[in-house]
């Protein structure tokens, strides 16, 4: 009977620890989809940031190639207006001349 008795007991504990295994891998599941979420929420972030910076990036690039472009242009107008106004007033006394004589 007492063998019986220590059977039984044996076999309750071991469905008590099968029991307090199941919650802990119940709550270590529970704790690792927790800390997932976190890193995919911390992931999400770090890319997010690190979109915006190169978008900045991007943008002040376009920003500075544009200037650099008005500079050019305002350069290279001027030299055109400066080439115009000499030749302008040369072309009127050539047709002047033909005109008169």
């Amino acid at each position: 009977m007492e063998k019986l008795e220590r059977i039984l007991q044996a076999a309750n504990h071991a469905r008590g620890r099968v029991l307090e295994a199941r919650e802990r891998a119940v709550e270590l599941e529970r704790e690792a989809a927790a800390s997932a979420g976190r890193i995919r929420q911390e992931t999400l972030a770090a890319s997010r940031e690190e979109a915006r910076a190169a978008a900045t990036a991007i943008i002040d690039e376009a920003r500075a190639e544009s200037a650099e472009f008005e500079r050019r242009s305002a350069i290279e107008q001027g030299a055109f207006i400066e080439r115009a106004s000499t030749r302008v007033p040369d072309a009127i006394t050539s047709v002047l001349r033909e005109l008169v004589g």
